[in-house]
């Protein structure tokens, strides 16, 4: 309770309780924009987070960067009202390119992985270390 009550001292207005209810611009404008910019996610699994999140940050030197991060999804979704489907098509085909192609390379590294571990277990070196470690010291 003394806690409370030093959180609540003279230092602590009444006004100042009120303007952090009431949140800032910011945040208001994350509540409007969230569920507008969750809308042209490409897939339903884009977790986002709360609206006012997405934008405000407490800390005064993230505010800017969080502005500008919030000012490039708009203009995104301005264009995408400007120019229709045609260039979202081509973003969307040159994404889903870079994953198969992702995924390629990934199913390459696997194999690769298999064929050094399968050449491990063959080679004399592993069966030196096996040895020495089955041996009973």
């Amino acid at each position: 309770m003394a806690a409370i009550g030093e959180f609540f001292g003279e230092d602590f207005s009444r006004v100042r309780f009120l303007q952090m209810a009431a949140g800032s611009p910011a945040q208001h404008a994350g509540v409007l924009w969230a569920p507008r910019a969750r809308a042209f996610a490409w897939s339903r699994n884009v977790l986002f987070p709360t609206g006012y999140e997405t934008i405000y940050a407490g800390d005064a030197e993230w505010r800017e960067e969080n502005a500008r991060t919030i000012a490039h999804e708009l203009w995104h979704v301005l264009d995408f009202r400007r120019t229709g489907l045609i260039r979202w098509c081509w973003l969307y085909a040159r994404e889903w390119r870079r994953h198969g192609l992702r995924k390629m390379r990934h199913a390459v590294h696997e194999v690769r992985a298999r064929e050094a571990a399968a050449a491990f277990i063959k080679s004399e070196e592993f069966r030196e270390a096996r040895a020495k470690a089955l041996s009973p010291q």
